[in-house]
């Protein structure tokens, strides 16, 4: 998890920017894998996640009422 601030003065105000970077490695693409078991259970919570993740970032995104988490 890394963060990325960025603050630009214009004239007496101050814009901050902040940029958070995610690894989402663990992203399963599980038919390549060949997973069984356990490993095919866990590779699906991560999907799962990632999924759920990209709905909250979108709803965000959108500024909607409701964010999914």
């Amino acid at each position: 998890l890394t963060r990325l601030t960025i603050i630009r003065h214009e004239g007496k105000k101050a814009i901050s920017s902040k940029l958070w970077m995610v690894d989402l490695g663990g992203s399963e693409r599980l038919l390549k894998t060949k997973a069984t078991g356990q490993t095919l259970d866990e590779g699906r919570a991560i999907n799962l996640s990632l999924s759920a993740l990209g709905d909250v970032i979108c709803a965000l995104r959108r500024k909607r009422n409701h964010v999914p988490y």
